[in-house]
């Protein structure tokens, strides 16, 4: 019975990238980024995981290390969808080699949120 409770913690464990200060939930759910300062555009982008601390998306747009984003969109919650918009700062970018989408790791510095009725 000890045996298998420490294979349990040792798969846990493995799961978890020891950089990151929280866990990740891994969610696909479509967004909308906006970075005033390289385009004046709204970008479409998918949210591939998310933390408390930040999140990874995918994008047509590319953004440049450092730069605030202002990133839009809206998860269900208690029955009703809650718009979130979270301003953040480019942390990680990982251009696609085949010219696919762009990754992107945002830290989030803030947050607003709003009941969709």
């Amino acid at each position: 019975m000890l045996q298998q409770r420490h294979l349990a913690v040792d798969m846990m464990r493995s799961g978890l990238d020891r950089r990151r200060s929280s866990m990740r939930i891994l969610i696909a759910i479509p967004a909308e980024v906006v970075c005033p300062e390289l385009s004046p555009r709204h970008h479409a982008a998918l949210v591939r995981d998310i933390s408390l601390s930040g999140a990874f998306l995918y994008s047509g747009f590319t953004p440049v290390l450092n730069a605030d984003i202002t990133v839009h969109f809206a998860v269900p919650f208690a029955g009703r969808r809650v718009r979130v918009t979270c301003h953040t700062q480019v942390v990680r970018v990982e251009k696609s080699s085949q010219g696919g989408a762009t990754g992107f790791a945002v830290k989030f510095r803030n947050h607003d949120v709003s009941v969709i009725h």
